[in-house]
């Protein structure tokens, strides 16, 4: 009996820590372009193909905060909040809205989660990279979504 409680607590415990699941994406993928900056050498640089290989982003809400948290070739778990970003949203419409990100002096990144008119969920990712970061580039990432729950915008 013991046992039991302390898994129970352990998954409350988890899911308030974590949030609330307001939107799931997989395997964004799109274009970019790689500044001749930092560590892009001058024959990388220029317009190519960008994505996350079987990547996902999750959208959480706790409380009034929202976070992202993302998986990708880290192969680890990542929250943005918890990895010093601020996380905002800035627009809120009847089948889209969307969240924007910033890590000072690095990356700016809107993430814009939609249902179309055709039913399909998707998120569309805009990325500026600059500053102090190492790969230096500008990006537009389109991901399937599995889900995305308008209720818990409110």
């Amino acid at each position: 009996m013991r046992k039991v409680l302390s898994i129970l607590l352990l998954c409350l415990f988890a899911n308030n820590a974590i949030g609330q699941e307001v939107a799931n994406c997989k395997s964004p993928k799109g274009k970019a372009y790689y500044f001749n900056m930092g560590i892009v050498p001058a024959a990388k640089a220029g317009w190519g193909d960008d994505k996350i290989s079987n990547g996902a982003v999750t959208l959480t809400k706790q409380g009034n905060d929202f976070d992202v948290l993302y998986f990708d070739v880290t192969k680890k778990i990542t929250s943005s909040r918890a990895s010093g970003a601020v996380v905002q949203p800035l627009r809120i419409g009847e089948k889209n809205f969307t969240i924007m990100v910033y890590y000072a002096n690095d990356t700016i990144e809107l993430y814009t989660f939609a249902i179309e008119n055709s039913g399909a969920k998707s998120m569309h990712l805009i990325q500026s990279k600059g500053g102090e970061s190492p790969i230096q580039k500008s990006s537009v990432l389109i991901a399937e979504c599995a889900s995305i729950n308008f209720e818990l915008l409110k």
